[in-house]
């Protein structure tokens, strides 16, 4: 994806670093996070429509009592370490998000 090219490059003197990066939905997708932890920067991104291999379908359908509600998705590696979290968060409407990074707690 052109956005994530675009990203790895505006942050590459920080790879390896560990640090976070925040993007808009032109930056965001899963394959963006899994990009910036190839890099070793940790990640958060909204998802508006780059939704290949993010569960949109599963979070849409998930219901949300009230506004700060949120539910996601936990991927671990081998060792059980989140590597990937996709999740859907309530303000007024629903926001989506992927991370690379932390937890649900």
């Amino acid at each position: 994806l052109h956005g994530t090219r675009v990203l790895r490059e505006l942050v590459q003197p920080w790879a390896h670093s560990n640090r976070v990066v925040c993007a808009d939905s032109y930056f965001s997708s899963v394959g963006c996070a899994n990009v910036m932890n190839e890099n070793g920067l940790r990640f958060i991104g909204a998802i508006k429509t780059a939704t290949r291999k993010f569960p949109m379908v599963w979070l849409s359908a998930v219901e949300l009592q009230s506004r700060r509600d949120r539910k996601g998705l936990v991927h671990r590696d081998e060792n059980g370490v989140p590597i990937l979290m996709p999740f859907v968060w309530m303000n007024r409407d629903r926001r989506y998000f992927v991370t690379n990074t932390s937890s649900l707690r």
